[in-house]
């Protein structure tokens, strides 16, 4: 009947979707081992913490996977508490999805609201992890001794306003249709945030970006000029 077809269904795709998993974990264990074990002299393992000094949401994510290995949550809370976290939330939504697969109803095994969740919660962890570097927060010790050093003053309060507004900014950009602008706005407030980060040169960055944004808004208003002039002097058109 309708029930056995959808539990075969539903149990096929929950498997999938499990053996994708265990790829994911098999390379991302493999990628441990060879940075933290074959290849500890690798110039760049993540851009973001080697390059740009800052915590990308994976970051710490390696060692806090081998501790979770060695059952050893503490580690695995100061290194990455995404990574307990994730899982755990995980592990729940699993169980579920696994109950709706053998009781073979027409259900989503998982609800719509977690993809945009997921993309919420990383964005904004991202930015809170970084946000407490410049008021000496940094459970990892990697790049609190290079901050302690580049970042005096008011810097600090003006890199934590400046990323928080990206942050805001760009997880509109993911979470809304048409989001044109909150994705411009989400390269001005990172811009602002190197500003203070580097150099304030990098306001220079801003020229070409309004210039974009004045460019496409001129090119959408005589669009929609010469459409009106179309319709009005065609009445055949009407």
């Amino acid at each position: 009947g309708d029930e056995s077809v959808y539990r075969h269904n539903a149990l096929k795709k929950w498997l999938f979707g499990h053996f994708l998993l265990l790829l994911a974990m098999a390379a991302f264990a493999l990628y441990g081992v060879v940075t933290l074990y074959w290849l500890p002299a690798m110039p760049y393992h993540c851009f973001m913490h080697d390059v740009m000094h800052l915590y990308c949401p994976l970051c710490g994510g390696t060692r806090a996977f081998m501790a979770v290995f060695r059952f050893d949550p503490l580690t695995v809370v100061i290194y990455n508490p995404a990574v307990l976290l994730a899982t755990l939330v995980f592990a729940c939504f699993d169980i579920r999805a696994l109950v709706i697969a053998l009781r073979g109803t027409n259900k989503a095994l998982f609800p719509r609201f977690l993809l945009p969740l997921a993309i919420a919660w990383f964005i904004g962890y991202t930015v809170l992890r970084n946000s407490l570097l410049f008021f000496g927060v940094d459970p990892i010790g990697d790049l609190l001794p290079y901050l302690g050093g580049h970042l005096s003053g008011a810097e600090p309060i003006l890199a934590v306003l400046a990323l928080s507004f990206f942050g805001v900014a760009l997880t509109l950009a993911c979470l809304t249709r048409r989001a044109f602008w909150w994705w411009m706005l989400s390269a001005v407030g990172l811009i602002l945030f190197f500003c203070v980060w580097y150099h304030v040169l990098w306001l220079v960055a801003l020229v070409p970006i309004f210039g974009a944004v004045a460019a496409f808004y001129m090119h959408k208003r005589s669009h929609s000029a010469y459409r009106r002039a179309i319709f009005y002097c065609m009445p055949a058109a009407r």
